[in-house]
């Protein structure tokens, strides 16, 4: 009972940042009782408190084989690894603590969230429909909303990465179908945020496919700009579209200028047009291309008018 004491001591003094007097306490419950786990998690969220990731790392390595058996000690561990990107460890821990604790939404979310970096999206899905199922408050409806959107965002980046557009037309469709079946009021500031830098990615599709699904996508993150504080600073409205060139002067190897006659110089970025369209652009051929309004209008659903090239370069 002392130790215990003692031990919420610790987290009180390491919340004031007090961490000579918490660790002062720490030395005296290890000597109290040695054996108890408690303090061993206590020594791992001490060392979080003051960025020790080894030492912390340590300590839950020493609390988990006292008492193998706690699953938020799993939790907890599977939690700090996957902030330190060792996922494939996350992974386990987060495993042993679901086998030990059972249904669980918030082990399911982090779960989730972890597979989400591994690329395993399978496995993702398979987390966030148990969450899902088990029903949740308010609060973590909307982080499980984020997870979801991040599920198909992620998968079509995985797949335009390695070239597979059909799978990240498919992830895209996907995208449209749950973002139609959500209300406004599971959206958040941070969804919005993980939604706009899909933006790039969907430009690409929607150039490669243009009546497919990545516009629709496209134009309802912009409706959800329209209403956010952040679309004084990214721009939004009806998309404009002109016909120009690839500008030589000002152009860098991953960005350049779209020059136009109906509108003021457009930045492009060669992560947002298919590779082929940027070698294009770069030869004097002719493009076609939306542009988000605004002084600083960014060029999106570019692709190649067959026929018009830039012979004045």
């Amino acid at each position: 009972m002392l130790a215990v004491k003692k031990l919420r001591r610790i987290m009180q003094y390491a919340e004031g940042e007090e961490f000579e007097l918490a660790e002062d306490l720490l030395r005296e419950a290890k000597a109290i009782d040695p054996t108890y786990f408690e303090c061993f998690k206590a020594e791992a969220l001490l060392a979080l408190s003051q960025n020790d990731w080894s030492r912390a790392i340590s300590a839950y390595e020493a609390a988990i084989e006292l008492a193998p058996d706690e699953f938020q000690l799993h939790f907890f561990f599977g939690g700090l690894l996957l902030r330190l990107n060792e996922n494939d460890r996350a992974a386990l821990e987060f495993e042993e603590s679901m086998r030990l604790a059972g249904n669980d939404a918030i082990l399911f979310r982090e779960a989730a969230r972890n597979e989400l970096i591994r690329c395993n999206f399978t496995a993702a899905a398979k987390y966030l429909d148990q969450a899902e199922a088990l029903g949740t408050p308010m609060s973590e409806k909307i982080k499980l909303v984020d997870l979801r959107v991040q599920l198909f965002g992620r998968s079509m980046e995985y797949h335009l990465r390695h070239d597979n557009f059909s799978d990240a037309e498919e992830s895209v469709e996907q995208l449209r179908t749950y973002l139609n079946s959500i209300q406004r009021s599971d959206i958040d500031r941070k969804l919005v945020d993980h939604l706009v830098k899909y933006l790039g990615p969907l430009s690409v599709l929607g150039s490669r496919y243009p009546n497919g699904p990545a516009r629709d996508v496209h134009c309802y993150i912009l409706s959800l700009l329209s209403t956010s504080a952040r679309s004084d600073a990214v721009g939004v409205g009806e998309v404009e579209t002109h016909f120009g060139y690839m500008k030589e002067g000002g152009r860098k190897p991953s960005f350049a200028f779209l020059h136009s006659e109906t509108c003021p110089d457009t930045y492009v970025h060669i992560a947002d047009v298919p590779l082929e369209v940027w070698q294009w652009m770069v030869s004097g051929g002719a493009v076609e291309f939306g542009r988000l309004p605004g002084e600083r209008g960014k060029a999106v659903y570019v692709k190649p008018v067959v026929g018009r090239r830039d012979e004045g370069r």
